[in-house]
């Protein structure tokens, strides 16, 4: 979004992006990598243990 954002107002003379504003859009953007890798625990490393296995309340399944 971002980038395409920066593009456009590139193509668009009326609307221009300054230095301070690309600064202010990556720190945005920066933030809410953060949030989201908190969100999803991308620094979590994978266990090395066992795959669980699937557990039935049926005897039967």
């Amino acid at each position: 979004m971002f980038g395409a954002l920066i593009r456009a107002a590139e193509r668009w003379k009326p609307i221009k992006v300054t230095e301070f504003e690309r600064r202010q859009l990556s720190a945005v953007k920066k933030e809410l990598d953060q949030e989201y890798e908190v969100q999803v625990d991308l620094n979590r490393k994978p266990s090395k243990g066992p795959a669980q296995t699937k557990i039935s309340s049926s005897s039967q399944t």
